[in-house]
């Protein structure tokens, strides 16, 4: 358990709960089999989030962040629990895994994180779920799916999907998302485009159901796939 502002060179976390009352800063971030970033050693109810300035994960600008699972019978690489994971420098997974977003936690993307196999982002289990929030840069050069199963996606920076099918649920943008050729961004919930917010690269957007709220905004989608209820 951290109780104060701490700042590590490296750490490595694996099979085990780190609970983050303050902040902690490490440069080169390891989080696999299963680990837990924790805001409370006992979570409060009904939830409340941490005062400002507290139960913080940063990786600073230069700073790295590498998610993995080499252990088949954890459902994820890591699991946060009401805690804010800030992205400042570059991140990266090469191999099939996922994230539990629970409890209104935040992996907030200001650097770059690229993902390059499958990967879930899942806030299902946690009612209120967490979110995955970009403002730098989401990075899919190649690999399969990202799916978004209850965790929220809201992007103020720019979104690469170079492969595969990214599923979203809820959430908003105002930020860009470039979809290439062969590549599918697809809405299966409820989700708000906000001004400033684009598509561009000639790959498909697919609308599956829910909403797709567009208020106002003037919206060109480059290649549109709708499915129509049956």
């Amino acid at each position: 358990m951290i109780t104060d502002n701490v700042t590590l060179a490296s750490l490595e976390l694996r099979h085990a709960a780190l609970v983050v009352s303050n902040q902690l800063t490490v440069t080169n971030l390891l989080l696999a089999d299963g680990a837990r970033l924790n805001a409370w050693e006992k979570r409060p109810s009904p939830i409340t989030n941490p005062p400002a300035g507290f139960g913080i994960v940063e990786i600073p600008v230069g700073g790295r962040l590498q998610i993995a699972d080499s252990d088949a019978s954890t459902a994820s690489a890591f699991l946060m629990e009401g805690t804010k994971l800030n992205l400042r420098g570059s991140g990266f997974c090469t191999n099939r895994t996922g994230a539990l977003l629970f409890y209104r936690s935040e992996f907030n993307v200001y650097g770059v994180l690229d993902l390059a196999n499958e990967f879930n982002f899942d806030g299902a289990n946690g009612p209120p779920g967490g979110s995955l929030n970009i403002y730098g840069r989401l990075e899919r050069a190649h690999g399969t799916n990202i799916t978004f199963l209850s965790a929220a996606l809201t992007n103020r920076g720019t979104i690469m999907l170079g492969s595969g099918t990214m599923n979203v649920g809820s959430g908003a943008n105002s930020g860009a998302i470039n979809t290439s050729f062969g590549a599918t961004q697809s809405f299966v919930g409820n989700f708000q485009w906000q001004r400033g917010g684009t598509f561009t690269g000639p790959g498909t957007v697919r609308l599956v159901r829910g909403t797709f709220d567009c208020d106002t905004n003037d919206l060109l989608i480059p290649n549109l796939h709708w499915l129509h209820p049956e």
